[in-house]
């Protein structure tokens, strides 16, 4: 819904603020708030949670932590039985899923003590190799 109209649009069109209608079997274009949702809404969040069971989405919040309140559904998750209208609220590398992925790909890679080890020989072996080519010449 924009300017109070039904429209269809492309997901990455979607922006904070409007409204969507997702049904049985539609995944989630942007993270939402639910304002209307069936007694029956069930959302699958697999991919972001790894639960393996369905979770049950009202429009009532329940939790403070947005991970657990009831009445937010992500980017990237399905409904799996009902159909609700939620408002955007994170779209992009906003949502939910992309603050993950974000912080996924924000990992330092440690070098092992083995690494370091094995660092420490090739230098000493290309020192060693240096030397005697030097002392060739």
């Amino acid at each position: 819904m924009r300017d109070g109209k039904q429209v269809s649009v492309k997901a990455e069109t979607l922006v904070p603020g409007d409204l969507i209608k997702v049904n049985m079997g539609g995944k989630l274009p942007a993270d939402i708030r639910l304002v209307e949702a069936s007694q029956d809404l069930l959302a699958n969040n697999s991919s972001l949670t790894g639960e393996s069971e369905p979770q049950e989405r009202s429009v009532e919040a329940g939790h403070d932590q947005p991970m657990e309140a009831q009445n937010l559904c992500f980017f990237g998750t399905q409904i799996v039985q009902g159909n609700c209208s939620g408002v955007v609220i994170n779209t992009a590398d906003n949502t939910m899923m992309g603050r993950i992925a974000a912080l996924a790909d924000d990992t330092v890679t440690l070098e092992t003590p083995l690494q370091h080890e094995i660092k420490i020989f090739i230098h000493k072996i290309a020192l060693v190799s240096t030397e005697e080519h030097n002392e060739r010449k």
